[in-house]
């Protein structure tokens, strides 16, 4: 889920750190000087051991683009896998500003394409110019679309509106299907004092803290499965979910306010228990990252700093996936532009393993995860080809795959850009019988898919 003016708010707080981060490299310099440095290198851990640049190559290949729509198309679009092995893409054309529905039989054959008519939408407004889009299937096989405020469900062929608690983004993996929204009215509200700034004078000003629950959608109706980051006192905001076979749901995202006029952010990780699974013994204070509240059971997405810095701040280029059967899954973020580094957590119901370095050596700006099983997983990667601290300019994207926790090297594929919005299914989806594709814009803003087949 991709709060509004997300990327606003990162470049602020990187515009934010820039100092700390220039401070850091200088008290590096000098701890080295005085032989007080501390070695950045973690200790070897087998969960996430590194294979040496082009030791192997990705265990999928990709096969050449395939055009699913001419036209240029919006950013806003969310792709998923039906029970049947079909692609379903959900997706907005710029020119008409229609929505759209492709069904793909096959990663390379033409799409049955059928239009939403506005209609659906009313009588609220129809969705804005960047609006939240996600896509799933239930335990019968039925597509549920959230467009903004707005849930739809796909039987026999037709769209309509669909019932049901206020969604705002999918977790993936099921069915059942899950989602995440605002709290149901038998959660109290917590609330909060903040103090906002303005020329010559700070207000006190109370509000309503933002929290985010999960709800499953059972035989008997949607449930509340349970509220994310209860004990404290932020607010949620960036949010990606994945659940296991058991019904555990892992969730990495970003809580924080705005104080004195300038916000403070940080990446969380925390484990939901299923309703049939008991839940993890909660983790340490030095665990979780910094003093908690003894109820707090989400622990900080840390990692080690490169040489020359004291810190590590992350642009917010996040990737989680779980394997649904083993439960074992991986969470990868990109720092910020200087730092040039992609560091990967592995997840599981104990807890965050150590922190590693993935990849390194340019600037990245997004990363995507993907499960493929057996405790495989797919990366996909974006550079930023402009590091400034303002501006966002795409570079080429890169593929690499995990197999027995080690990557693979990273293969180019172009100028292809990884638009997704958080929260919303990631554009790598996998179709079962080891097919996977790539749902994403071409450089003249076509639909296009990148079917990858298993290496020979």
């Amino acid at each position: 889920m991709d709060a509004p003016g997300s990327e606003r708010l990162i470049a602020r707080v990187a515009a934010a750190s820039s100092a700390r981060v220039a401070i850091g490299r200088l008290t590096a310099i000098a701890l080295a000087t005085l032989g007080l440095g501390c070695s950045t290198t973690p200790p070897p851990s087998p969960d996430a051991a590194l294979a040496p640049a082009g030791v192997q190559a990705p265990a999928w290949q990709p096969r050449p683009p395939t055009v699913l729509d001419p036209m240029p198309v919006s950013i806003a679009l969310a792709a998923a896998a039906a029970p049947d092995g079909r692609l379903h893409v959900l997706y907005r054309q710029e020119a008409t500003r229609r929505w759209r529905h492709a069904v793909v039989d096959a990663a390379d054959a033409r799409p049955q394409v059928q239009g939403l008519p506005d209609s659906l939408f009313a009588p609220g407004p129809l969705p804005g110019a960047y609006p939240r889009v996600d896509l799933a299937f239930d335990h019968d096989g039925v597509a549920h679309a959230l467009i903004d405020h707005h849930h739809l469900a796909w039987r026999q062929g037709r769209w309509a509106r669909e019932s049901g608690p206020p969604c705002e983004a999918f977790v993936r993996g099921g069915p059942p299907l899950r989602c995440v929204g605002p709290p149901s009215a038998s959660v109290p509200a917590r609330r909060r004092l903040d103090i906002w700034v303005g020329p010559g004078i700070a207000v006190p000003v109370w509000g309503a803290v933002k929290k985010l629950a999960a709800y499953v959608l059972e035989p008997g109706g949607w449930q509340m499965q349970g509220v994310f980051d209860a004990a404290s006192r932020l607010d949620i905001g960036l949010f990606q979910g994945v659940a296991a076979a058991n019904g555990d749901i892992h969730a990495v995202y970003q809580r924080g306010r705005t104080l004195l006029g300038a916000p403070d952010v940080e990446w969380r990780y925390q484990l939901l228990p299923g309703p049939d699974t008991s839940a993890p013994p909660p983790p340490t204070p030095e665990q979780r990252g910094r003093p908690a509240p003894a109820d707090d059971p989400s622990w900080k997405l840390t990692c080690p700093p490169p040489p020359g810095f004291v810190d590590m701040r992350f642009w917010g280029g996040l990737g989680l996936a779980v394997d649904a059967v083993s439960g074992q899954g991986l969470v990868t973020l990109t720092s910020l532009p200087d730092a040039q580094v992609v560091c990967q957590r592995s997840v599981s119901r104990d807890g965050l393993g150590a922190p590693r370095t993935a990849f390194s050596g340019t600037p990245y700006r997004r990363s995507l995860l993907s499960a493929l099983g057996n405790d495989r997983f797919a990366l996909l990667l974006e550079e930023q080809a402009d590091a400034g601290w303002t501006r966002v300019t795409p570079g080429r994207s890169l593929f690499a795959t995990m197999s027995d926790g080690r990557w693979s090297s990273a293969l180019s594929l172009g100028g292809l850009a990884i638009d997704t919005r958080y929260g919303g299914q990631a554009p790598l989806v996998p179709l079962g019988q080891g097919r996977l594709v790539l749902v994403t814009r071409d450089a003249d803003q076509r639909l296009v898919t990148i079917a990858f087949d298993p290496a020979p």
